[in-house]
């Protein structure tokens, strides 16, 4: 799920580089050059905050939101994991898209390296089958 509440230390900020406002998912970023600099990272399952979805969040919008994921994930490309996580994240998309979006579904399937998220890609599928009726 989302966080859109956290807290860093103002240190690790900094030595991270702060945010890049170049970036359009910025969170992820943070989290991810954080991660790679050996911080651990915790989440707590309480609610401390609620955030609002509407019709022109980034959340709706699957092919942006791929777009600008791939970017932040491409400076981890050497990393073991990379190939992996890449197909975890576009199959969690194209499930999500799969029920509302069959268009952008189908674009984001294409992409997806089923070795590594087959039963993802066998959900959306199913969802897609359903939607096509």
């Amino acid at each position: 799920p989302p966080a859109p509440t956290a807290m860093i230390r103002a240190s690790v900020i900094t030595e991270v580089g702060g945010y890049k406002l170049d970036v359009h998912v910025e969170d992820l970023y943070m989290w991810l050059r954080i991660a790679s600099l050996g911080y651990k990272i915790a989440v707590i399952s309480d609610v401390l905050g609620y955030y609002r979805k509407h019709e022109h969040g980034s959340h709706i919008d699957h092919e942006w939101l791929v777009e600008n994921v791939l970017k932040v994930y491409d400076d981890y490309k050497d990393h073991p994991k990379y190939k992996y996580v890449v197909a975890q994240f576009l199959a969690s998309i194209f499930v999500k898209a799969a029920t509302k979006e069959k268009a952008q579904a189908v674009a984001i399937a294409k992409k997806v390296s089923w070795r590594f998220a087959p039963q993802k890609m066998l959900k959306g599928m199913l969802r897609l089958a359903v939607k096509w009726r």
